[in-house]
């Protein structure tokens, strides 16, 4: 996976974590409404469904923060401002040209740069910390 593949899946891994939270209110009202009903069979696989929501959540979480602390540890403020424009808020090159007030090939050269020295970093350097 290259650096830009790893980056961009911060906005999927977001979406992703929205519907399986929605996901998850949905399991719980239907586990509610199994309880009240007395089916505790069904009572139990939403709650390992459930729980398997969740672990996914945390997981996808884990990836998300590992990425933005990635992006954190670009050592040039401008490059780092580029890559969480760009990659954790969404915003189009234009858009991030614009708000710099920089010319948007300049801000593409800098992001280049930024994608290199993402490369010469030491995955997980930052990450393998408990939270």
């Amino acid at each position: 996976m290259t650096s830009k593949e790893y980056l961009m899946q911060y906005k999927q891994l977001t979406t992703d974590i929205n519907t399986a939270l929605d996901a998850a209110l949905v399991v719980q009202d239907e586990m509610k409404k199994q309880a009240q009903l007395g089916d505790y069979e069904g009572v139990d696989s939403k709650q390992r469904q459930l729980s398997q929501l969740l672990i996914s959540v945390h997981q996808m979480s884990d990836t998300r923060r590992e990425i933005y602390l990635r992006i954190a540890t670009v050592p040039d403020t401008r490059q780092r401002q580029i890559l969480e424009l760009r990659y954790i808020s969404g915003f189009s090159w234009n858009e991030i040209s614009a708000m710099l007030f920089t010319d948007k090939r300049w801000i593409l050269r800098q992001h280049l740069k930024a994608l290199e020295e993402f490369d010469h970093q030491k995955p997980l350097d930052v990450i393998g910390k408990t939270w």
